[in-house]
């Protein structure tokens, strides 16, 4: 055990006693987290039956999707087993809530001090624990080891900025990598940065990205019928989506719209906001420059049909089909510094896609479709209209570029099959 670990253990102790009887004092006197509190400092009630009992750790919604991939395939192949999901987050929870079932128990995961983590194991007494992504909690793994869990990092991701700051404490993050017996990680680029930080190489491997398994199923052609249907959209109409378009982007991509009708008019643009406060947003942004617009909730309408070049996608649950009647996508968040979204929705329904500079929060997926060919970044609103407009007037090139994104896509098929085997290699099973 180095110094470094000993003084983490020392201080989350001395921290976490005193935070933690103030935190149970708070939820006495005003009922708030009365529910979570216990959780996170490991007291678990009702867990579930069934052996082996697999612990998976996701901490928000998108870590819940791809733990999903990894359980779906363990109860496939263990339908006795127990699965305990912990999660973070209140969202998190809520996802993992939805997706699970009898055997299935979702909890708040346990703060990292020693005192919690081990009321945690003490309780669910885990056959195995697999962490998703970059969760990598030096009390929690230490005591992994010392219950004699195999603890086990699926869906291994480390940025460039967690790498950063990893090695600054690489001292400390030595004592959770030690614990691990294995690495199964989402890239190379992932890979050589959790062997940077200690990782035995015999025990690393890349099995893609489970967060993006199964995205191809998704792609019904069924569902994009009845939107284009509902849209009123004729077959090889040129049409853009823009998909989760907000904030300070919302301007760009109309103006680079305006650009495009100019030149092709019988062009159509179905943007979908991120969050239905952007529909007003958009449709402002629209009247302004003079292009008529409507929302998609009143084209459900009786009777009423689409007549604006402009629809404004104001319902929940619809993007996924609104990128099917597309001949080009573009996905938001990205022209402005937000982060980007999953740009391999579209490429699953073989559209070329378009985004802007900022994809941080999903430069794994980027990387995936521009080593295909299926997608590419424009710079600004100029850019984004002159690329549209070149895969809206050549539909036989949308058509290449298509499907060499519909290929990266299907690349991440099977992801959480290879990550779950790393578990059954563990378990024995």
């Amino acid at each position: 055990m180095n110094f470094s670990y000993r003084a983490y253990r020392l201080l989350t102790t001395g921290a976490g006693i005193p935070a933690a009887a103030a935190a149970l004092l708070y939820c006495r006197l005003t009922g708030k987290r009365a529910e979570s509190l216990p959780s996170r400092l490991g007291r678990y009630v009702g867990i579930g039956p069934g052996r082996p009992r697999i612990w998976l750790h996701a901490v928000s919604v998108g870590e819940v999707r791809a733990a999903e991939a990894v359980a779906k395939v363990l109860r496939e192949r263990l339908p006795d087993c127990s699965l305990v999901v912990s999660t973070t987050t209140e969202t998190g929870q809520a996802q993992a809530l939805k997706l699970s079932d009898r055997r299935t128990t979702c909890i708040f995961a346990p703060v990292d001090v020693p005192f919690a983590i081990r009321a945690a194991f003490r309780r669910i007494r885990p056959d195995l624990l697999a962490v998703c992504e970059t969760e990598l909690w030096p009390n929690w793994l230490v005591q992994a080891g010392r219950w004699n869990v195999p603890a086990v990092l699926i869906n291994g991701r480390i940025s460039v900025r967690s790498f950063r700051r990893y090695r600054r404490i690489s001292s400390l993050i030595s004592a959770a990598v030690n614990n691990l017996k294995a690495f199964s990680m989402i890239s190379d680029a992932d890979a050589g940065r959790i062997l940077r930080l200690g990782a035995d190489r015999r025990r690393v491997r890349v099995n893609g990205n489970a967060k993006y398994d199964g995205l191809t199923k998704w792609a019904r052609p069924e569902a994009a019928r009845r939107m284009a249907d509902t849209l009123g959209l004729q077959e090889g109409q040129p049409v853009l989506v823009a998909g989760s378009v907000r904030g300070a982007e919302i301007s760009p991509v109309i103006d680079a719209f305006c650009q495009i009708r100019s030149a092709l008019p019988e062009a159509v643009l179905v943007a979908a906001p991120r969050h239905l406060a952007n529909t007003a947003p958009l449709m402002a942004a629209a009247a302004r420059r003079g292009l008529p617009v409507q929302r998609r909730s009143v084209l459900s309408s009786s009777g009423v049909v689409r007549t604006a070049p402009v629809v404004v996608l104001d319902t929940i649950g619809e993007l996924m089909a609104a990128y099917g009647t597309a001949l080009v996508v573009f996905c938001g968040g990205s022209l402005a510094p937000l982060g980007g979204q999953n740009i391999l929705e579209p490429a699953a329904w073989a559209k070329p896609v378009l985004y802007g500079p900022s994809t941080e929060d999903f430069a794994d997926a980027r990387d995936i479709l521009e080593r295909s060919g299926g997608g590419e970044a424009v710079a600004d609103a100029r850019q984004l209209a002159r690329r549209a407009l070149f895969y809206l007037s050549h539909p036989e090139a949308a058509a290449v570029v298509g499907r060499r994104a519909l290929a990266a896509a299907e690349s991440q098929d099977g992801a959480g099959r290879r990550h779950a085997e790393e578990i059954f290699g563990l378990l024995g099973k």
